[in-house]
């Protein structure tokens, strides 16, 4: 389960719950092989 950089946040909070994972890759839109980050529920909830 993937999502862009320029996917919005509640994008990825729809594409959590859809799939009950508490984390998601994000990788490179051009080059979907390159991960730029991982977002947790945790951290994503943080100040």
């Amino acid at each position: 389960i993937i999502v862009h950089p320029r996917d919005s946040i509640l994008e990825v909070f729809e594409k959590m719950n859809l799939h009950n994972v508490g984390r998601i890759l994000v990788v490179n839109l051009d080059n979907p092989k390159k991960l730029v980050g991982i977002i947790t529920r945790t951290e994503s909830l943080k100040p």
